[in-house]
């Protein structure tokens, strides 16, 4: 069995969940208000466009299972290229913070999406912001997934060195999102 032939497919699963995210979140799900929206049209949003939300939410989550296999296909090549398994683990341990956090964000909206019209606005409203605030520790381990993979890449030639810079330069941007959160 050549597994460095697995190890390919499995790099590949990083752009299939690219895609999916892509068509689940930007072209399925329907536009939502403005975060400063009155409880009322966050309602009427959910209880008009509840089947695409609906949709977008499980395409969104059959994507998380092709990056669950891209982390795990990443973290390897990380820990056979550094031969220590510290940023590997870092670079991981990041990752699954990343899907949990984002798996929190999808029951919520989910969870907003399930009866909407049975349900007051207010407890609509707050479940998209719950949704919505989960973005603060997803921004926690996007830094860690990306930082600790570019200082490997750097470290290392696993990978070209352009594609570290770039893994580094998007772990440091990501707090930049909070000012988009709050």
């Amino acid at each position: 069995m050549d597994n460095d032939r697995y190890a390919r497919y499995g790099a590949l699963t990083g752009i299939v969940f690219v895609v999916l995210l892509v068509i689940g979140f930007l072209i399925v799900t329907p536009t939502p208000p403005d975060l400063d929206s009155p409880v009322d049209e966050w309602s009427e949003y959910y209880t008009d466009e509840q089947d695409a939300i609906r949709a977008g939410i499980v395409i969104v989550s059959v994507s998380f299972f092709f990056f669950i296999w891209f982390l795990g296909s990443v973290a390897t090549a990380l820990r056979v290229a550094i031969g220590n398994p510290r940023l590997p683990t870092v670079a991981f341990g990041g990752g699954i913070t990343f899907v949990a956090a984002i798996f929190v964000a999808i029951t919520a909206t989910a969870a907003a999406a399930h009866r909407p019209d049975e349900v007051s606005p207010e407890l609509t409203r707050a479940l998209n912001d719950v949704a919505i605030l989960v973005g603060v520790p997803l921004i926690a381990g996007l830094v860690a997934f990306f930082g600790a993979t570019a200082l490997v890449i750097l470290r290392t030639d696993v990978l070209p060195d352009w594609l570290g810079w770039l893994s580094g330069i998007t772990g440091v941007a990501q707090p930049l999102a909070f000012g988009i959160l709050f």
